[in-house]
Formats: structure tokens, sequence, C-alpha cells
């Protein structure tokens, strides 16, 4: 359900705004251009992330409008359903009580490239991570989608 709701808000922003460019200047702040080659998936994942973030910034319109009214009774679109119902990612430990272990994989990946936890990692980040928290960190770092 939530893969076609990004579809159908993807196809809605564009139909609405003929093209945007918004997931392409996305790519650009995050300086992802240097990656399209080798993960060429980065451009089809901003258009999913600028979709999600989309839904809410513009959620009445949507709803209203011929594509979305599929999703009217869709509680995710629902603030006071989605409240009750808090993500299993978050968790109220800060990254400083966190346990070791957990930092393992970071920490390793610090010292085999001789930096430290102030340093820049943007250019030591394995793939795998890059693909994982794409869409977190362009949902942090986006401002509203232009409608």
């Amino acid at each position: 359900m939530s893969q076609i709701l990004l579809n159908v808000m993807d196809n809605y922003i564009m139909e609405r705004s003929g093209n945007n460019a918004g997931p392409f200047e996305l790519c650009k702040f995050m300086q992802l251009a240097s990656h399209f080659r080798e993960e060429r998936r980065i451009v089809d994942d901003t258009f999913k992330a600028y979709a999600a973030v989309a839904l809410f910034f513009d959620t009445d319109k949507f709803l209203n409008s011929k594509l979305g009214s599929l999703f009217k009774d869709c509680l995710l679109l629902n603030q006071e359903e989605r409240a009750k119902h808090p993500p299993d990612r978050r968790t109220h430990r800060s990254n400083k009580t966190m346990p070791k272990e957990f930092w393992k994989d970071w920490d390793k990946l610090l010292k085999d490239n001789k930096r430290c936890s102030a340093d820049a990692v943007d250019d030591i980040f394995p793939a795998e991570w890059r693909k994982a928290i794409r869409t977190v960190v362009i949902r942090r770092t986006s401002n509203p989608p232009p409608f």
C-alpha cells in the first residue's frame, strides 16, 4: 500500500507542477551526482523520498485530487491516527547511551580511514550504508516541497 501511495503522490507532484526539479535539487544538495554511475537507483530513491515528504505537506490538496481520492481513508495520512502508533525506529536512548557494540562498525570505519568523529565521512561511507540512509537524510535536510 505505501509503495502505491508513494507512486501516486509522485505522479501527482509531476502532473501538478510539470517537471518538478525538487528531487534533482536534493541530489545536487547531497552531492550524489558523482555516485550516479555506481548506484543507478539514486534518482529513483530521491523521487520516492521527495514524494514521501510531500505527502505530509500538501495532504488535503492531494486527497481532494483525482489521484489522491483513493487514499482518503488511509491511516498513514491521518495525523491523529499516526500519533497513536509511533514508528519502531525511534528510541528513547541517545547516541551517547547506546551500547559500544552498536558503534563497532562505525568505529572500525573511522579507524580504517584514519578519521575521528568530528571529520567529514561522506567520501568513506560504504555504498550499502548510503543506500540505507539516503531517504532518511533527504527527509531531514530538505525544505518542504514547493507546490
